[in-house]
């Protein structure tokens, strides 16, 4: 039994292997199939595989396929494994085009809030722009420590970055206004 699952097992890693392999064509009808196919057969580790194939410089027809694949991951296994890539330093050049994928995701990021919130500090105006549109659509409900986390991260980069009319100091309002939403809507519950 032991050894028909182990063949099982290794079968379906091969399959993968070559979905793997046929991403890197540009063969767009290539492409299409082992996406499809991946959806079916593919492991939240085999992403990071999968991401490689992305090109940072400018929009392609393999690129959307690649990001439609991204905003349509279901296992929830997924979610730390995509977490673990957007803040991967090797790929920084891809953060703004996998937090693309995370607002458009059926999976629940939520547990990720201050994560989002350092990351809109951290990036560009397109990766904060990114962060705000992901957190106006978590869904909650947030847990305490995360939105004083948050909150911690928006004072320090206040006192660090004081000129809010700035494209990304607006932004970063934004995102403070929606955080302390959250906070309110915590002493609400907390009053109940």
């Amino acid at each position: 039994m032991e050894e028909k699952s182990k063949k099982s097992t290794n079968t379906k890693q091969a399959k993968i292997e070559v979905l793997l392999t046929d991403l890197k064509s540009n063969n767009t009808s290539k492409i299409k199939i082992a996406l499809e196919a991946l959806k079916i057969v593919g492991e939240p580790s085999s992403l990071s595989q999968i991401i490689v194939q992305l090109n940072p410089n400018g929009p392609s027809e393999k690129n959307a396929l690649i990001l439609e694949f991204l905003s349509c991951l279901k296992d929830r296994k997924a979610r730390k494994v995509m977490m673990d890539l957007i803040q991967h330093q090797d790929l920084n050049a891809l953060q703004q085009l996998l937090l693309s994928t995370i607002w458009n995701s059926p999976l629940d990021y939520t547990d990720y809030l201050e994560v989002f919130v350092e990351l809109a500090i951290k990036g560009d105006f397109m990766v904060s722009l990114e962060c705000l549109t992901i957190i106006e659509n978590l869904d909650g409900p947030f847990s305490e420590k995360s939105v004083m986390e948050s909150q911690v991260l928006l004072g320090e980069y206040a006192d660090s970055n004081p000129d809010k009319n700035s494209q990304k100091g607006a932004l970063m309002s934004e995102i403070a206004l929606l955080i302390q939403d959250f906070q309110r809507l915590i002493d609400v519950e907390d009053d109940l």
